[in-house]
């Protein structure tokens, strides 16, 4: 197996970070540093890569999110802009919810020197074995085994909502998540729900739609789900989802308790009544910032954060 950058800091007894400097003529080291390193470089065979992230100067962050009509995202990629505003670095958008598209291509424009690092939720495909060398970091998502990933603690979110649907007396439970994916592999939120329902017997059903597809379209989607007033509750996994089905429910003048999954803040003001779970969308913000620069400056980077929640 090659020997890594991480080998050869341990054999010279220096960081990671001080290895690249050297390495990639970006700063100073001592001169016995350097010696420690060039021997630990022979003695191993290291051949470091000829792309580094330190070699990159500019200060873009593209931040790739699936869509922006979730509230959610809207709100965290505000976050994102004014803390990054923070450090003097620039923000860019990019909508990608397309399952076959490849964060490879995006990869390409950190080794063009185009931007510094990427932030991203979307689903996309990975092609390589090793990621562990570009600054990126996912929210939400399990991309690669190799990219960081921070995300809420969805399995006490879903514990939560059960928990408190149980309390209300409700029996008869539909849990419809805003999108397919959720279920391959299935998501936390929804087995925290399920853990609690199944350990209480409690009878569950579950359902989707299709989160991408336009707003009629989920619309319909929902009306064939819920076509008779047989649940005591339905939880949704995102607030949008649970909006729908709370104008759909009505008009059926059918008033079962709804839940959902997120906590925007235009979504508490308007919706104070509905029962969520909130994500510290700040919090986040910060971690995935942390995560991308430890990495830009090639310095030991978490791996996992998860954000405490709780319920609104």
């Amino acid at each position: 197996m090659a020997s890594t950058i991480r080998d050869v800091a341990q054999t010279a007894n220096v960081s990671i970070a001080t290895v690249s400097r050297y390495l990639n003529q970006v700063g100073n080291v001592s001169k016995e540093t350097a010696q420690k390193i060039d021997l630990a470089v022979k003695k191993l065979n290291y051949h470091s890569k000829k792309w580094s992230p330190r070699i990159n100067k500019n200060k873009n962050i593209l931040v790739i999110f699936p869509s922006i009509t979730n509230p959610f995202y809207s709100e965290l990629f505000s976050q994102l802009v004014k803390q990054l505003n923070g450090y003097q670095y620039s923000t860019i958008l990019q909508i990608d919810n397309d399952m076959n598209h490849s964060i490879d291509y995006y990869i390409k424009k950190i080794k063009d020197g185009e931007i510094s690092g990427i932030i991203t939720s979307s689903p996309l495909k990975t092609l390589q074995h090793d990621y562990s060398d570009f600054p990126i970091v996912s929210f939400d998502r399990k991309i690669h085994k190799t990219i960081p990933i921070v995300e809420s603690n969805n399995l006490d979110g879903g514990f939560k909502i059960a928990q408190k649907i149980l309390s209300l007396g409700c029996k008869n439970i539909l849990i419809i998540s805003g999108n397919q994916m959720d279920y391959f592999p299935l998501n936390d939120r929804i087995k925290g729900m399920l853990k609690v329902f199944n350990y209480y017997g409690v009878h569950v059903k579950t359902a989707y739609t299709d989160f991408e597809s336009s707003i009629i379209n989920r619309k319909i989607q929902i009306a064939q789900i819920i076509n008779n007033q047989s649940y005591d509750a339905i939880c949704c996994t995102d607030d949008l989802t649970a909006l729908l089905v709370k104008e759909h429910t009505h008009q059926m003048s059918y008033f079962p308790v709804i839940t959902g999954f997120d906590g925007s803040q235009l979504v508490s003001n308007l919706f104070p009544d509905l029962l969520s779970v909130n994500q510290n969308i700040s919090e986040i913000a910060t971690q995935l910032i942390n995560i991308c620069f430890q990495s830009i400056q090639n310095s030991e980077k978490d791996i996992h954060k998860i954000i405490p929640i709780h319920l609104r």
